[in-house]
């Protein structure tokens, strides 16, 4: 961050799940007071990797935390709108073999009730679905992947300023209708760099904003003091 301000440069961080449609629908959701009270939600991402993937790694680099919780850790603090006041997590190696953590398990107290757990592990037989819930006190939204799970959610569906991704969402669902996402949320982040650049102004995912989660995971290592196997 202070080396793009000192040069005059803009930096932006590659942390696309931000532009997930659910995790759109979610934020939508909470600007638009669907929650009331926010309660907190969870995130569970259940990935194959093998152990060649962990070659040549080294302590605090290529492991689970660093390479894939940060980007659930940095979803959470912006869907819920600030940074957490506290945190905890597990690490573990469930591979002899891996110096790094395969699995890490990180709970964020956001204050006011406002808790969020990320679950993720890479030793599993095959990849699955990742699995969002987020909570209030007006009910709940879960998606499994690119489908909506379940929802309690009770909306009058002709506000103004009603998210349209969740109408067409609900819409889709109700007539059973398969309801495909937009791909390509690595693209997005490119798009909206591009349309920081040209708007002169700081992209969603900025360097400044995408040190909190850094500062998160940084902190989980120094607390566990997890070096691996």
């Amino acid at each position: 961050v202070e080396a793009a301000d000192a040069a005059q440069r803009l930096a932006a961080v590659i942390y696309q799940h931000r532009f997930d449609e659910s995790a759109l629908i979610v934020k939508d959701l909470i600007s638009a007071g669907a929650f009331g009270r926010i309660y907190g939600g969870s995130i569970v991402w259940r990935q194959r990797r093998d152990v060649d993937y962990y070659a040549g790694a080294i302590q605090h680099h290529r492991g689970v935390l660093i390479n894939n919780a940060i980007h659930f850790i940095d979803l959470a603090i912006w869907m819920v709108g600030k940074t957490p006041i506290c945190f905890k997590a597990e690490l573990e190696s469930t591979r002899p073999c891996i110096v790094v953590e395969d699995r890490a398990l990180v709970k964020l107290d956001f204050g006011c009730s406002i808790k969020f757990t990320i679950d993720t592990i890479t030793n599993v037989p095959s990849g699955e679905p990742t699995r969002m819930e987020f909570k209030g006190e007006r009910g709940s939204i879960a998606f499994s992947g690119k489908r909506l799970e379940a929802s309690t959610i009770a909306l009058n569906l002709n506000s103004a300023g009603f998210s349209k991704r969740f109408l067409k969402l609900l819409s889709a669902a109700r007539l059973k209708i398969p309801f495909r996402f937009k791909s390509g949320t690595h693209a997005d982040v490119f798009e909206d760099f591009y349309n920081a650049l040209e708007k002169k102004c700081l992209p969603c995912v900025n360097a400044a904003v995408a040190i909190e989660s850094l500062r998160v995971v940084d902190g989980i290592y120094k607390q566990t003091g997890f070096y691996g196997n």
